[in-house]
C-alpha cells in the first residue's frame, strides 16, 4: 500500500513538474511576441538593411561558375583518364603553381580551375556487350549491385562505359578556353596516341570485314533466287551456285541484319574515335547557385540574429542587476 502511495505520489509530482515547464514555455512565447511587437521598426529596419545589401553583394560578386561536361572515352583508357583527373584534382588542391601554369590553369595568382569530378554514366547494356556470351557471373554481379549502389561504379566496370560525366568547377575568371586547355590534358597521353591510329585502323578493318560478309551473303541470296538453268558461269574460275538448297535461309537473313547493325555502332564508334576523350556535348559555364551564395538570405538572417543575441545578454545583464539588488 505504501509502495502504491508512493508512485502515486511521484506521478503527481512529474505531472506538475511537465506542468510548470509547459507554463514557463507560453511565457517565454509571450515575452517574446511582446518583444518582437514592442521592437518592430528596429526589425524592420534590419530586415530592409540586410535584403538591400545582400542584393547589392550578390550583383557584384565574382562568383565561381561550374560546367558539365559528357564524355566518350576511347581505346579501353577509362582507368587511365580517372586516374589523370584525379592527380589534376589534387595538385589543384595542393596549389600546385608549377604545375598548373604550363598547363594555361594558372596565372597572374588565378587559379581557373577550383575542382574535378568525375563519374560514370551507368548502362547495363554497355556491361553485357562487354560480357561473354553466357557468363553466369554477370547476373550475379547485377543481382548484388540493386544492393550495392557503387558496385556498378567501381573501377572494375569503368572500361564497360562507353560515357562518362565530369563535373568542372572553375574561377569567376574562366572561359571556354579553361575547358578546352582541361580536355587537351585529357588527351596529352603519348601512349595512348600511339595507340590512338592502330584502334582506328582495327575499327576500319572491321567495318570491311562486315561489309564483305554482308555483300557474301547478298550474292548468296541472290543466286538461291535465280533458275539453276539461268546459273552460268561468265568465266572459268568464276564461282558459281547449284542445287542450293538452304533450309535456314531464314538465319542468313537474321545475321545479316545483325552485322548490319553492328557495323552502323562501329563506323559511329569511328567517327567519335578522334581522340581519346571526346567530349559529346556543348559545356558552357554556369553561375554556382547556393544557398551561402544568397547574401540577400544571409545577411538580414544574420542581423536578426545578432539583434536577438545583444538583446537577451542585456536582458541577463538587468535580471541579474535586480537578483544582485534584491540581496
Amino acid at each position: 500500500m505504501e509502495r502504491k502511495d508512493n508512485e502515486e505520489l511521484d506521478l503527481g509530482m512529474l505531472y506538475d513538474k511537465l506542468k510548470q515547464i509547459y507554463h514557463a514555455f507560453l511565457v517565454f512565447l509571450y515575452g517574446l511576441l511582446q518583444f518582437v511587437l514592442s521592437s518592430w521598426i528596429i526589425i524592420l529596419v534590419l530586415l530592409v538593411i540586410g535584403i538591400g545589401y545582400g542584393i547589392y553583394k550578390d550583383a557584384n560578386a565574382n562568383k565561381g561558375r561550374e560546367t558539365e561536361l559528357i564524355v566518350q572515352i576511347n581505346y579501353g583508357a577509362a582507368n587511365l583518364i580517372y586516374d589523370a583527373a584525379t592527380q589534376l584534382d589534387l595538385k589543384i588542391k595542393e596549389r600546385d603553381t608549377s604545375l598548373l601554369k604550363p598547363m594555361g590553369l594558372y596565372n597572374n595568382e588565378v587559379f581557373y580551375l577550383s575542382g574535378i569530378e568525375m563519374e560514370p554514366i551507368v548502362s547495363v547494356m554497355d556491361i553485357i556487350s562487354n560480357t561473354r556470351e553466357n557468363d553466369r557471373n554477370l547476373e550475379v554481379i547485377l543481382d548484388e549491385a540493386q544492393y550495392e549502389d557503387e558496385l556498378l561504379t567501381s573501377d572494375v566496370f569503368l572500361p564497360a562505359y562507353k560515357m562518362h560525366r565530369i563535373k568542372l568547377h572553375t574561377s569567376p575568371w574562366s572561359n571556354q578556353g579553361t575547358i578546352d586547355r582541361f580536355v587537351d590534358y585529357l588527351n596529352g597521353n603519348e601512349s595512348l596516341n600511339r595507340l590512338k591510329e592502330t584502334a582506328k585502323q582495327n575499327l576500319r578493318y572491321r567495318i570491311n570485314e562486315n561489309k564483305k560478309s554482308v555483300a557474301y551473303m547478298d550474292s548468296l541470296f541472290k543466286a538461291y533466287g535465280t533458275n539453276p538453268e539461268n546459273r552460268k558461269s561468265e568465266r572459268e574460275g568464276d564461282v558459281t551456285f547449284f542445287d542450293i538448297n538452304l533450309t535456314n535461309l531464314h538465319l542468313v537473313f537474321q545475321e545479316k541484319g545483325l552485322i548490319m547493325q553492328k557495323n552502323q555502332e562501329l563506323e559511329i564508334e569511328l567517327a567519335n574515335a578522334t581522340d581519346t576523350v571526346v567530349v559529346l556535348n556543348k559545356p558552357m559555364l554556369t553561375q554556382k547557385q547556393s544557398f551561402l551564395g544568397k547574401k540577400r538570405i544571409i545577411y538580414p538572417i544574420t542581423l536578426l540574429f545578432l539583434f536577438f543575441m545583444v538583446s537577451f545578454a542585456i536582458y541577463l545583464f538587468k535580471k541579474a542587476k535586480q537578483l544582485s539588488e534584491a540581496r
